[in-house]
C-alpha cells in the first residue's frame, strides 16, 4: 500500500477557483517553452533508422498499472482532470513538469494550478507463492 501523505498536495480541488497572476506568469512561461522546444526539433535532423529502432526498444515498454499512481489535478483552463505519472514521483514538477495537456479542452500545455495524488491505478501483485505470512506446517 503506498503512503499518499509522501504526495505533494496543492490547493482545495473543492474550492472555488481563481487564476492568480503567478498562473498567468506560469502559463504563459510554459507556452514559451513549448514553442522553443518545437522550433529547436524542427531544426534538428532526422533519426537514422537504427536510431528510430533503437528509441523504440528503451522507450516502448508499458509501465505495469500498480506502478503509476493516479492525480486528480486542476489546469490553468478550470478542468479537473485525472492522469497518471510513476509512483516514484512525489510532486507535482516531478511527475509532470508543471503542466500537461488538457484533454477535455485541448489547451496544451495547461499548467497544474491545484492537485493531488489519489491512489495506485491498480493494487500491485500478490507475492509469487501465495501468502508470505503464513508459516509453512513443516517449519512449526
Amino acid at each position: 500500500m503506498v503512503d499518499l501523505t509522501e504526495y505533494e498536495q496543492r490547493g482545495g480541488l473543492e474550492t472555488p477557483f481563481e487564476l492568480t497572476k503567478k498562473h498567468q506568469r506560469a502559463q504563459e512561461e510554459s507556452g514559451r517553452i513549448r514553442e522553443h522546444a518545437h522550433r529547436l526539433a524542427q531544426q534538428a535532423p532526422p533519426l537514422r533508422p537504427g536510431q528510430v529502432s533503437e528509441l523504440s526498444r528503451l522507450l516502448g515498454h508499458r509501465t505495469p498499472p500498480h506502478e503509476l499512481m493516479r492525480w486528480r489535478l486542476r489546469l490553468y483552463c478550470g478542468h479537473v482532470v485525472e492522469t497518471t505519472s510513476h509512483y516514484t514521483h512525489k510532486t507535482l514538477h516531478s511527475a509532470f513538469t508543471g503542466s500537461t495537456c488538457c484533454p477535455e479542452c485541448e489547451l496544451d500545455p495547461a499548467t497544474i494550478v491545484d492537485g493531488e495524488a489519489i491512489g495506485l491505478a491498480e493494487e500491485p501483485p500478490a507475492p509469487a507463492g501465495g501468502d508470505t505470512d503464513q508459516v509453512p506446517l513443516a517449519d512449526v
